[in-house]
């Protein structure tokens, strides 16, 4: 036994019923820093080791760990105290385990102890505690009811209450109605379990009875079997934050809000605008046809002309409004940069000439095969440019030069530039170009347009990942070159081979039956006289009601209805249509919604309501016929199409 207890790493004493020290290991004269001989014949309860408490207050004798252990005859375990070396006056702190001996009749013979140094870990428990005490924060064990078990002294600065006060009080009692049960549900059961909570926020009850923001983070308290035995929480004051928060939040509602009323503004009044306009187009497309003179054609041709840059304009002010609020979405395709360069210079060659221009195009690098892009808005880019070109130069020529080379695998960098031998651009106005109304003064021309051509331009580009720049010296004209990179293929996929035969021409001649539903007479003049060199045998409605009674009683091959009818609207009629069919097990035909609406929302209420295709006012005739070849071509298998005018 002798041997093992002085190999042991843990200090062993054995003391008789007086007292002294009878036997003293290797391991307890090293603790405690004294001598075999020092150390035996000497009194435990001896004040020349000045044992002191936790608290720093002197013990009793009596509450030794060997006293407790022979007075009541009972082991006492990991009892810490401190001692003092009796020459160097060194404190030390000593974990000590203690148990009576006795004889086979229970008669007390001696006592023994054992105890390990634990000053290392007294010293960081102390330190600790400083940080605790000192902290900004509020720090609190809990017991594992939630209860308060210790809390630092900035509670007492936070809350308002005595640390005394706090201790055994349910924090939940203090929270806010509206915060307590989500906190006692989620974050103090997922701590029972184990995990941590990294942070929760929640209203907290201060003694002055005011109510304060703490964001808290709760970690448990684990045994070394893993059982949580408490709760371990820091809390800070986050009011400043979260009233910052609250500041952001209800400015970014005001601004929504602001956006969605001038979103909604622009919306009507493009309504308002396109309907009108929608009549003033399609009755001089119908004139234009039938005029007997020049001088007639020619004041049918300016008033074409002043309704499309008035439309010009509002579609304009549409897309930036939609573009400012990033509801702008792209809508790849297949194209051929041969088909858009032709379809540029059909489209403006005409305005061209007309201003007395010679207007050219080349091609040069690798613009064979197809490219993926949004050859709508690619087209509206570069149209902003040439008619912007075309406006502004009064003698000599624009010239469009298309270049494309190849970049990364299956990707090609698709270069155009129009260039003019216009007036040109001051350097100092070259950045304000790009800027929303922005008109120079540099021609005749500056009043027309909104001035959000360039803009516009502009963000389409950015939204591509393409980019935009302008190169001009006054006299010497300009020169506005685009950059973007897309996707490229030789061959155009199966799906995008279009059909060699147009359905639209072979359409007017099939014997079709078409219900018209629209409560403006002049509309309904208008549809007409678009649709009466068709086979089709027409039947208009003049509201939303007549149009259902009118469905129900006839079979069509397809239905047109205006969304904005009185009784009901055309949005009413499709999802009653459709139920209706759905009940009695009938086809429904084909609906197409004509409206003035043109909003990627409205293109959504268009499809969940079950119409085939949404076709925005103003449209042509040739728009119109295409629509309802469209649709009938795939008998509305095709799925749902938007066409903006």
């Amino acid at each position: 036994m002798d041997q093992l207890l002085s190999v042991i790493p843990t200090g062993f004493v054995r003391v008789n019923l007086k007292g002294e020290i009878t036997f003293a290991n290797e391991m307890a004269c090293r603790i405690l820093d004294l001598t075999p001989d020092e150390l035996t014949h000497t009194f435990y309860q001896s004040t020349n080791f000045g044992q002191i408490g936790l608290d720093g207050k002197p013990m009793p004798p009596s509450r030794l760990p060997l006293a407790i252990a022979m007075t009541e005859m009972r082991p006492v375990k990991d009892y810490v105290h401190g001692i003092t070396h009796p020459n160097t006056k060194e404190l030390r702190w000593l974990s000590v385990s203690a148990a009576p001996e006795t004889d086979a009749e229970g008669n007390l013979l001696s006592a023994v102890a054992s105890f390990t140094d634990i000053t290392d870990r007294i010293k960081k428990d102390q330190i600790y505690r400083k940080i605790i005490e000192n902290s900004n924060d509020m720090i609190c064990f809990h017991r594992p009811d939630g209860t308060y078990e210790y809390v630092n002294p900035a509670a007492h600065r936070l809350l308002g209450y005595d640390v005394a006060e706090l201790i055994g009080r349910d924090p939940y009692d203090l929270l806010h109605p509206q915060d307590e049960k989500r906190i006692r549900e989620t974050s103090h059961g997922q701590v029972l379990h184990g995990m941590a909570d990294p942070g929760i926020r929640y209203r907290i009850k201060r003694k002055d009875g005011s109510y304060i923001w703490l964001q808290s983070t709760i970690y448990p308290i684990t045994d070394p079997a893993g059982n949580v035995t408490g709760l371990q929480s820091i809390s800070r004051d986050v009011g400043q934050d979260v009233q910052r928060e609250q500041e952001i939040l209800r400015a970014r509602l005001l601004a929504e809000k602001a956006n969605q009323a001038k979103s909604e503004f622009i919306a009507n009044m493009s309504h308002d605008i396109r309907t009108p306009i929608h009549g003033i187009l399609g009755l001089t497309e119908v004139l234009l046809e039938s005029c007997e003179t020049d001088s007639q054609q020619e004041m049918l041709e300016m008033v074409d002309r002043s309704a499309h840059h008035l439309l010009n304009i509002i579609n304009d002010l549409l897309d930036v409004s939609k573009l400012e609020a990033g509801a702008v979405q792209l809508r790849y395709n297949w194209f051929s940069l041969e088909d858009l360069m032709q379809s540029l210079q059909a489209l403006y060659a005409p305005e061209a000439r007309q201003q007395g221009l010679n207007l050219s195009a080349s091609l040069t690098g690798q613009c064979d095969g197809f490219l993926l892009g949004d050859e709508s808005r690619i087209m509206q880019i570069l149209g902003n440019l040439i008619s912007n070109a075309i406006r502004y130069t009064r003698q000599g020529s624009v010239h469009i030069e298309l270049q494309c080379s190849a970049t990364r695998k299956d990707h090609r960098t698709f270069t155009v530039s129009v260039e003019d031998t216009g007036p040109g651009i001051p350097p100092a106005e070259q950045e304000r170009i790009f800027d929303r109304f922005v008109h120079l003064d540099i021609g005749p021309e500056r009043s027309k347009g909104a001035g959000l051509g360039l803009a516009i331009a502009q963000m389409l580009l950015k939204e591509m990942g393409g980019q935009i720049s302008v190169e001009s010296e006054p006299g010497h004209g300009s020169r506005f070159t685009i950059q973007i990179e897309l996707e490229h293929r030789d061959t155009l996929p199966p799906d995008n081979v279009a059909s060699a035969e147009d359905p639209a021409r072979t359409v007017v001649s099939k014997p079709l039956k078409i219900l018209l539903a629209e409560d403006a007479p002049e509309n309904r003049m208008l549809l007409n006289r678009f649709l009466e060199h068709t086979c089709w045998l027409l039947d208009f409605a003049e509201d939303g009601r007549e149009a259902l009674e009118k469905a129900n009683k006839n079979e069509y091959d397809i239905i047109l209805l205006d969304i904005s009818m009185p009784e009901l609207d055309g949005l009413q009629v499709a999802k009653e249509l459709r139920r209706r069919c759905n009940l009695s097990e009938r086809t429904l035909p084909p609906l197409i919604a004509l409206t003035a609406y043109g909003s990627q929302e409205d293109f959504e209420r268009s499809r969940e309501a079950g119409f085939s295709l949404h076709l925005t006012k103003p449209f042509s005739k040739n728009k119109l016929i295409r629509a309802i070849a469209s649709v009938l071509e795939g008998n509305g298998s095709r799925g749902y199409q938007a066409i903006r005018s």
